[in-house]
């Protein structure tokens, strides 16, 4: 926060929060996509651990097939890809909320110049 431009930062405050907020929930539609798409792998994983299993005439257990399903490639690949958009998603709703503590402190500042502005006969 400049004090010496107070009204300029809190005319451009919208546009930045909205800029800031729309990045954050395109993150977070993305992130959700992501772990949808974690959700698909492990299910199509669990299907093929239980078929291979069951063509090799092998009993399986759920322990059993989650190890297996977490081994495979295909499911650490879907796992990082849904960390690294969660994580996106979450360094933006922190720019959001540090936006939002931004307009407080504008206000506050604001408020502050008003208030010294009236006690020496400024204002107008």
């Amino acid at each position: 926060v400049d004090p010496n431009h107070v009204l300029d930062q809190l005319e451009e405050q919208p546009a930045l929060y909205a800029y800031w907020s729309t990045l954050a929930e395109e993150a977070a539609i993305v992130a959700e996509v992501a772990r949808r798409r974690l959700d698909f792998v492990e299910a199509e994983l669990d299907a093929e651990v239980r078929d291979d299993a069951r063509d090799e005439g092998k009993k399986t257990t759920e322990d059993g097939v989650k190890r297996a399903i977490v081994r495979k490639n295909k499911y650490q690949d879907a796992l990082d890809q849904m960390l690294e958009t969660r994580r996106d998603a979450a360094v933006l709703g922190v720019m959001r909320r540090s936006l939002e503590q931004r307009l407080s402190a504008l206000i506050a500042v604001n408020n502050r110049d008003r208030s010294e502005m009236a006690a020496t006969g400024r204002d107008s």
